[in-house]
């Protein structure tokens, strides 16, 4: 304990931690420091780079939370690196599908009616947009990498794990078993065998769940491109009645009406949008080409020949047609030439 005496509390913290009035000590001037000593005067003149350069110090903290404001300092840091991240990625061969069904009696037609079902059995049941784009990959990379020929009578039961597994990686609140069980395959589909087909199919993949989707790279390019920034269901439904409320007859929906799962108390106080009519003009048509984007690039998921495709080129392909389809709908020119 004798060695502890006449230390202060300085003495113990990382010497990058330390403040600037231990630097005027003569023993601290002396030794090798690493690192700079910060201090406050530096930091309040910002004479430090790095976080005090954060684009969200430009955003109103009125219209704007802790979230949306984290979200648009990790673009502007890390935006780059992840976009190359995924396209290296998309082009390593375990993320190539091409030919997945070359070995099995499956066809295009009755795989596209399963990726239909996907679409209707996720949405009902609330699921995540990734989860829907990822399932479609995981079914793909299996018909690629098993070992065995899948027969027809094999698509649903594979439909139903790969739904399964993508819900517990993606949805904050995943599918359960007895769900799936009983509500999406009707009890005709034992448990077991649902659980031996996981863990095969995480065989096949090499317990490899993710890989670049559409969607992944659709909400790179549109918050870069247009502004638009696709975020979670709750964040999307916050737009969608902003989106609504354009509409002078629209009255919103009180939160019982929305989702009868949720144990919100009804309310009846009116909903007032002091927006002006070009704000409302603004977001209405940012929401209408996210939901156009997103809805294009789940339709090229049923044509076999569109999916293989590199996710990066079918996000681009969805954006482009998006911004025509709008253009035709508000008479105005959207796309640059």
């Amino acid at each position: 304990m004798n060695d502890f005496i006449g230390l202060t509390q300085n003495d113990f913290r990382p010497k990058d931690f330390q403040t600037s009035a231990v630097a005027t000590n003569s023993e601290s001037q002396n030794s090798n420091s690493v690192l700079p000593i910060i201090s406050t005067i530096d930091i309040l003149s910002n004479r430090v780079q790095g976080s005090m350069q954060h684009p969200s110090r430009e955003m109103s903290r009125k219209f704007s939370n802790d979230i949306q404001r984290q979200n648009v300092n990790v673009r502007h840091e890390l935006n780059d690196d992840i976009d190359q991240y995924l396209r290296d990625l998309e082009r390593k061969s375990e993320n190539d599908v091409s030919g997945c069904l070359s070995r099995h009696k499956i066809t295009p037609v009755l795989r596209a009616r399963m990726i239909d079902w996907m679409i209707e059995v996720l949405t009902n049941f609330r699921c995540d947009d990734q989860t829907f784009f990822l399932a479609v990959s995981l079914q793909d990379r299996f018909f690629k990498f098993c070992q065995k020929e899948m027969e027809i009578s094999d698509l649903h039961v594979v439909g139903v794990t790969t739904m399964f597994i993508a819900s517990k990686f993606e949805d904050i609140y995943p599918l359960k078993m007895k769900t799936v069980f009983e509500k999406i395959a009707h009890k005709k589909l034992e448990i077991e065998k649902i659980k031996s087909l996981e863990l095969e199919i995480m065989k096949s993949i090499n317990y490899k769940i993710h890989a670049p989707t559409v969607l992944d790279f659709l909400k790179v390019y549109m918050v870069n491109a247009l502004g638009i920034e696709i975020l979670n269901r709750t964040e999307t439904k916050k737009k969608e009645e902003l989106a609504l409320m354009a509409n002078n007859n629209y009255v919103p929906a009180k939160p019982n009406e929305l989702d009868n799962s949720e144990n919100v108390e009804p309310t009846d106080k009116p909903c007032t949008d002091t927006r002006s009519n070009a704000e409302k003009e603004a977001h209405l048509q940012k929401y209408l080409i996210e939901k156009m984007s997103i809805y294009l690039a789940k339709m090229s998921m049923h044509e076999i020949n569109l999916s293989v495709r590199n996710p990066s080129l079918l996000a681009v392909g969805a954006i482009y047609v998006a911004l025509k389809i709008c253009e035709q709908l508000k008479k105005k020119e959207l796309i640059n030439a």
